[in-house]
């Protein structure tokens, strides 16, 4: 995936690559979202209806996501490898 450098984005080091998010913060602005998107195209941020942090920081802040987001109800549990998320 890209990588967050003092220099700003460094380019992806794989060619084929999917990322998964749970509960994730905005971690940059639209131009970052792009690049994201254009290089990782399967991004799935998988968020809780219930769950404030995904929508921190703040849009007018010039925060945005990358990835399509999958909304998932309080009442169903993701669970993988000893890892469960209710």
């Amino acid at each position: 995936p890209p990588c967050l450098t003092p220099a700003g984005v460094a380019p992806p080091l794989v060619k084929h690559m999917e990322c998964f998010t749970f509960g994730a913060p905005k971690v940059g602005n639209q131009a970052f979202a792009d690049y994201c998107d254009k290089h990782v195209p399967r991004t799935w941020r998988h968020v809780n209806d219930e769950d404030a942090v995904p929508s921190l920081p703040p849009k007018w802040a010039g925060f945005t996501h990358a990835g399509m987001v999958r909304l998932r109800p309080r009442s169903v549990c993701v669970c993988a490898a000893g890892f469960a998320s209710c």
